[in-house]
């Protein structure tokens, strides 16, 4: 299969933060010692929560740090090595949205399946501990004269080494985005799971708009099935905004019969717009 365009999807999906995102699929062009103040973020790009992820922590970049001094970095975590090891010391895989935030070369605090602290207090904390003479430009950094900019009153001198310690429990399942998913399964799986899959895709997108409205806070809809050879397998659906707030949004449907392949699911996904028609058909 074709690999993904990750320039082109940072680009839609971080459109807020400019050239500050940037796309290294499997990490050959980032060396941790050498990073200042960046956030390594792992992407699943078939698995919606991640996609969500991906945007939450874009959004909370652009909205915290005025001062440009973030680097976001997107691997895939289909590309990457393993992560597990140190210096990462990061599991990936959940098809979570995995994330490292970085400071002088140091790794200062993870999201992982087993770690869950807050994306907005976790970037401010960082935010505390970069040097507030540093402004992010492009692939490099350079020095200003400008005071520092505070992210807020709890952000400042906080310690970043406890933030590894929050609980979360695992998700259970990733979506999945029909385009962008490199399988290793048989065809007829595939094919098998799309003779499951259609029937409730064309159900779902009879739903109108102001149906996904209270499913865009990360809560999916599940819906156990059984195959004609008796596998039970499980539904997931999941939504969130395409691009903005109040705009288009994404629909993704993802099955599984979990075992192995509830790590890489297959689905199908449609974009809605607020007038009700499908984006892209």
């Amino acid at each position: 299969m074709t690999d993904l365009d990750g320039d082109a999807i940072i680009a839609k999906y971080c459109n807020a933060l400019g050239g500050r995102a940037r796309d290294d699929a499997d990490l050959s062009a980032t060396v941790l010692a050498d990073l200042s103040c960046a956030i390594v973020m792992v992407n699943a790009f078939w698995s919606g929560p991640s996609m969500q992820t991906l945007v939450r922590i874009a959004n909370v970049i652009a909205d915290v740090d005025i001062d440009c001094r973030i680097e976001l970095i997107v691997c895939d975590t289909d590309h990457i090595p393993d992560l597990s090891l140190e210096p990462w010391g990061l599991n990936t895989l959940g098809g979570y949205g995995e994330i490292a935030w970085v400071h002088n070369g140091q790794i200062v605090a993870r999201r992982d399946p087993g770690r869950d602290p807050d994306l907005t207090t976790t970037t401010c904390s960082l935010l505390a501990n970069c040097d507030a003479q540093t402004r992010f430009t492009g692939r490099t950094t350079r020095y200003f004269l400008h005071e520092a900019f505070v992210c807020s009153p709890s952000g400042v001198g906080v310690s970043l080494a406890g933030s590894d310690s929050h609980p979360t429990a695992s998700p259970r399942s990733v979506s999945t985005h029909p385009t962008v998913m490199r399988l290793s399964r048989n065809p007829m799986d595939n094919a098998a799971y799309s003779k499951l899959l259609a029937p409730i895709t064309e159900e779902h997108r009879a739903k109108p708009y102001s149906f996904w409205l209270p499913f865009l806070s990360g809560e999916p809809i599940v819906r156990e099935i059984v195959a004609s050879d008796g596998t039970p397998c499980c539904v997931e659906i999941n939504a969130f905004w395409d691009d903005k707030p109040n705009g288009d949004i994404r629909v993704i449907l993802s099955i599984d019969d979990g075992g192995r392949d509830a790590l890489m699911p297959y689905g199908h996904d449609f974009i809605l717009s607020p007038d009700g028609s499908f984006v892209g058909e």
